[in-house]
């Protein structure tokens, strides 16, 4: 808050539950941003074109968020009653397929190749592994504030079905398999963290390539089509990934970035690290939000239960940071039919990586979904909101 003309302090207007100060003494430069958000099932999200976050001016719009300097800061709960009178923007969402210009049958084609070429679908039959092209959800609400400290962001969609299992282990005809029917709701926030311009032009589908080179499905096509990457050295893109299952019960979202290769998650010593990891080297590395709960055989079987025996069915899992606890698998006690484990058990990330405060409710058929970030980080991977006078 600064003094106004007269030399008195600019007056504090209470809008609701947050206290909004409506002369500025500093604010970020204007930014961009993308969203998406997926319906369970797949990983490729829905998604809004180029978002500008309006710090310095402007009005809520189709592709416009205006951010709110507050005084007294919304508490990260999932909860949006205390965003009261701040404003919002209804952000429209395209499909995955529809954003990358690719009609339904291009995309289907395109996918079950490049699963055929895996191994993993069998060519002339129907392939269940190609991502929904449509999940049906068309628009997001979106709203963002921030103080001196940290920015913060309220996404609320509608969702007719809550979906916060990823997977999960089930002992049923007596053996253990994973039901594949079963996955998390998931949302997708992209920043240009260094000279990616085409995604403050188009938004995230800006490093997703499976429309080029249609039909190749051979290496090294293949993984510069499937993964998503900028288009050179030098470029980067803030990526932060809020997931029901795998990230949500931590209360955070995965901080990652995308380099001209894939996606990495952040690290403690960046930038050289999450590369030099991938191949044994030069730790510490980039430590994930989870761990796969496999004992790595054929077949495969849970590694860990629940720390209340193989009847208590957890919904989580945690390896520490929460309860409860993964022990080993009980090797003498038959399962009862229908029992289930999660796939993977949670654990609190590495330096950089958990810089994402989230928290998140599903209610009525809506998902509210609050993320908090300080305005600039030490990691030279993050997009920086740096206040300017």
């Amino acid at each position: 808050m600064r003094l106004g003309r007269a030399g008195g302090l600019a007056a504090l207007v209470l809008l609701g539950g947050c206290l909004e100060a409506p002369e500025l003494t500093h604010a970020p430069a204007d930014a961009w941003f993308s969203v998406g958000v997926v319906n369970s099932g797949g990983s490729i999200p829905q998604s809004s074109s180029s978002v500008k976050i309006a710090f310095l001016s402007g009005k809520p719009g189709a592709s416009t968020v205006a951010a709110r300097r507050v005084a007294s800061p919304p508490t990260v709960d999932g909860d949006a009653s205390d965003w009261a009178g701040l404003p919002e923007s209804e952000i429209p969402l395209v499909s995955p397929g529809a954003i990358m210009g690719m009609t339904e049958a291009q995309w289907t084609e395109e996918y079950t190749g490049y699963f055929v070429s895996r191994g993993v679908c069998v060519a002339g039959e129907p392939c269940t592994r190609v991502p929904r092209y449509d999940y049906g959800i068309d628009r997001i609400r979106v709203r963002v504030a921030y103080d001196d400290r940290y920015v913060w962001f309220l996404f609320r969609w509608s969702d007719p079905t809550e979906s916060r299992a990823w997977r999960p282990w089930v002992w049923s005809a007596g053996a253990w398999a994973q039901d594949a029917t079963l996955d998390e709701d998931k949302l997708f926030l992209s920043f240009d963290a260094a000279n990616f311009k085409p995604h403050d032009a188009v938004g995230c589908a800006a490093g997703c390539h499976v429309k080029e080179n249609l039909g190749v499905f051979t290496d090294p096509v293949r993984s510069q089509r499937f993964s998503m990457h900028t288009n050179g050295a030098g470029q980067l893109v803030d990526g932060w990934t809020w997931r029901a299952a795998r990230t949500g019960p931590l209360g955070l979202a995965d901080d990652q970035f995308w380099n001209e290769t894939r996606i990495y998650g952040d690290c403690p010593d960046p930038p050289a690290c999450a590369q030099a990891c991938l191949t044994g080297r030069a730790p510490p590395c980039s430590v994930a939000l989870t761990q796969t709960n496999s004992d790595g055989l054929t077949p495969a079987s849970p590694k860990w239960m629940g720390e209340g025996g193989l009847a208590s069915n957890p919904a989580t899992l945690f390896v520490s940071g929460g309860a409860p606890l993964a022990v080993p698998l009980d090797p003498l006690t038959v399962p009862a039919e229908g029992t289930r484990i999660p796939a993977v058990a949670l654990q609190p990330p590495g330096l950089h990586r958990d810089d994402v405060i989230a928290a998140a409710r599903w209610a009525g058929g809506t998902w509210t979904v609050e993320l908090r970030r300080t305005l600039v980080t030490d990691d030279p991977n993050d997009a920086q909101f740096p206040l300017r006078p």
